[in-house]
């Protein structure tokens, strides 16, 4: 995982209690931009998903999730539109040769064009540290004022934190998903110790999803993933990585992705709920080849969260 790849306009419920932050609560007065990533906490990932998975919904999470291949993420008219407002942020000097980006609190309801689905609430932030760019040759180099998807930026090392929450109503169903979606990329090794870039080693990626619906018990339910790499190759251009392995979690589902040697051969799994044995050739369930920019790993993390509340969550 990337960070070329891979809120608070909060209803703050009760459900959501553990993962809401809401800005302004008890204070009077604009206390001005809010950027509800950055106040992400390794607590807010240490929490247990409350559902299990059939094999069913396992192989649609995981052959839904664009962070098994390199060169992924769909091409889609939001990421246009998200690229636009991500942009608008620019990178500050945090250290000597270390940069911070902080993407704050922006409502992106104008960027989704669902059939059938009224967007009500529709936020996302990100905030990514610890950022350390290098050029082709290798070199340090500065990212004084510079937006994430300026051409020659290319991050050595980061950490990277998103929240994305979404409000949606089913126009013929009139159900309604109120989802809050966080995620974390950093090394294994601690929550604040930057991942590498390209052929990392066990650069962890956490997601966390609190999820309240207002029909079908359970009306609340957390989802939990985990994906973390292991000496991945990287070939520019290709699909998917080339040789080493991905570990993974989804909920009560964990297992290995294994990668061939050649980039453009679909990587394999094995995978278990602790009953029963599986395995699999990882088929992508979206278009892959896309130019990779953080719009477009944020517009993937949206779409798959529109796709599971369409889905599973039954909205049309």
């Amino acid at each position: 995982m990337v960070a070329h790849r891979f809120v608070v306009m909060m209803v703050c419920f009760t459900a959501l209690a553990f993962l809401t932050a809401c800005p302004g609560g008890g204070g009077g007065g604009d206390a001005g931009p809010v950027n509800s990533a950055s106040a992400l906490t390794a607590d807010q990932f240490a929490v247990t998903p409350t559902r299990s998975l059939s094999f069913t919904d396992f192989t649609d999470r995981l052959n839904g999730d664009s962070d098994f291949m390199w060169d992924s993420q769909s091409t889609s008219s939001s990421d246009t539109c998200l690229n636009a407002k991500i942009n608008v942020f620019k990178f500050t000097r945090s250290g000597s040769n270390t940069f911070t980006l902080s993407v704050n609190d922006t409502d992106f309801k104008d960027c989704l064009q669902e059939p059938d689905l009224t967007v009500n609430e529709a936020t996302f932030s990100i905030f990514i540290d610890n950022a350390l760019a290098k050029d082709a040759a290798g070199n340090t180099i500065a990212l004084d004022n510079v937006s994430f998807d300026a051409p020659g930026v290319n991050l050595a090392q980061y950490t990277m934190k998103t929240r994305i929450h979404l409000n949606m109503t089913g126009v013929q169903t009139g159900r309604t998903v109120d989802s809050v979606d966080v995620q974390v990329q950093h090394a294994s090794t601690g929550f604040n110790d930057p991942c590498l870039s390209e052929g990392a080693d066990q650069c962890r990626k956490e997601e966390v999803e609190q999820v309240h619906r207002n029909f079908s018990a359970p009306t609340d339910y957390i989802d939990k993933d985990v994906l973390e790499s292991h000496v991945l190759g990287v070939v520019h251009g290709a699909p998917y990585f080339a040789g080493g392995t991905m570990t993974f979690t989804f909920n009560n589902w964990s297992g290995t992705m294994t990668y061939n040697s050649s980039a453009f051969t679909a990587p394999t799994y094995t995978a278990t709920d602790g009953v029963n044995p599986v395995s699999g050739t990882y088929t992508h369930l979206a278009p892959p080849f896309k130019a990779k920019g953080l719009s477009s790993a944020v517009g993937a993390s949206i779409r798959s969260i529109v796709r599971k509340a369409v889905l599973a969550d039954g909205l049309r």
